[in-house]
């Protein structure tokens, strides 16, 4: 793949800043609303376009999780 085929994303910190701390970047990750495009040894990258769905799924009202279901029994 050449270098200009790569979507060009926000770096881990970047996208931090973007979305309003490292924790609610965290959130989103651990809730499986955010997955990261590339994630090397020393190379992570985030979509924009991701972060702002996370961001608008949050205004909607929409609850995170912590990324467990709960088990049900009877």
């Amino acid at each position: 793949m050449k270098y200009s085929q790569l979507r060009r994303g926000l770096s881990p910190d970047e996208a931090a800043g973007y979305v309003g701390s490292k924790e609610l970047l965290r959130q989103f990750e651990r809730a499986k609303w955010l997955k990261p495009f590339i994630r090397g040894n020393r190379l992570t990258r985030l979509d924009i376009r991701d972060l702002d769905t996370c961001i608008d799924r949050l205004k909607a009202g929409e609850q995170l999780s912590n990324g467990t279901e709960a088990l049900v029994t009877r």
